[in-house]
């Protein structure tokens, strides 16, 4: 637009004199057009929606950082000691078990938080994938209530350009379902990084891994699954009952 400078009429881009005097116009004093209401609205509508489409992005790649620091961090674990002694003792439990299954003979044997882990403690061997290796440190074993956490903590490392600590927590139920020793997950954790249940129950996140690092256990599997009850207390420890009559 152009406004005349004598009756300040706003004349339309390309006139020479004004449309309502005739003075000549100064073709200096071009204006841009007023933007309409509607136009006002869209510019508004689309820098709201730049700046509703950055925070999004602030807030995932925020949420992103937090869960992969949790997952980097290494689980607290007990300071459970064994001895030769406990050694010992669960190599003998376990001789006494699978002898008295062939006879089957009536028996209870309870075994104690430190003789576990006397013998889980020995299991860490290198899982390797196509470039990622986990190198498990140390394995404990934590008695609850019922359940059993089994934690294994060790080195991650991608190629050979990233190596972190950091650990896995998975706590389940032991039972005996037909002729099978079952681990029944109840919860888990990837460094600090809480798995839902249903997670756990519905797919193979962390069983597999855990099947995986205990492959060399399947003749202890077996012999758990002819037992006929599996108990766990934190004080007394895990009881095995197996009784002729149940599992006939």
């Amino acid at each position: 637009m152009v406004l005349c400078p004598k009756c300040g009429f706003d004349n339309e881009l390309g006139r020479i004199f004004c449309h309502r005097c005739g003075t000549k116009l100064d073709l200096n004093e071009v204006r841009p057009p007023p933007s309409t209401g509607k136009e006002r609205r869209a510019k508004q509508s689309w820098s709201t929606k730049r700046i509703i489409g950055l925070v999004v992005r602030l807030a995932i790649l925020l949420v992103v950082l937090m869960l992969v620091a949790l997952v980097l961090q290494v689980p607290l674990v007990s300071g459970v000691k064994w001895t030769d002694r406990d050694s010992i003792g669960i190599d003998r439990k376990r001789l006494e078990l699978e002898r008295m299954i062939q006879q089957k003979r009536a028996c209870a044997i309870t075994l104690s938080e430190a003789e576990i882990n006397s013998y889980v403690g020995q299991i860490p061997s290198g899982l390797a994938g196509h470039d990622l290796v986990v190198e498990p440190t140390t394995v404990r074993v934590e008695l609850g209530q019922g359940d059993v956490t089994v934690i294994v903590i060790g080195k991650i490392k991608f190629g050979k350009s990233f190596e972190k600590l950091t650990g896995f927590r998975y706590t389940g139920v032991p039972t005996i379902k037909g002729d099978r020793f079952v681990f029944e997950p109840v919860s888990g954790e990837i460094g600090r990084l809480p798995i839902h249940p249903k997670i756990l129950h519905y797919t193979s996140l962390l069983s597999r891994y855990y099947a995986q690092l205990f492959r060399g256990m399947s003749g202890d599997r077996e012999l758990l699954g002819g037992v006929s009850t599996i108990s766990v207390d934190p004080k007394r420890g895990v009881e095995l009952k197996y009784n002729p009559v149940t599992r006939r």
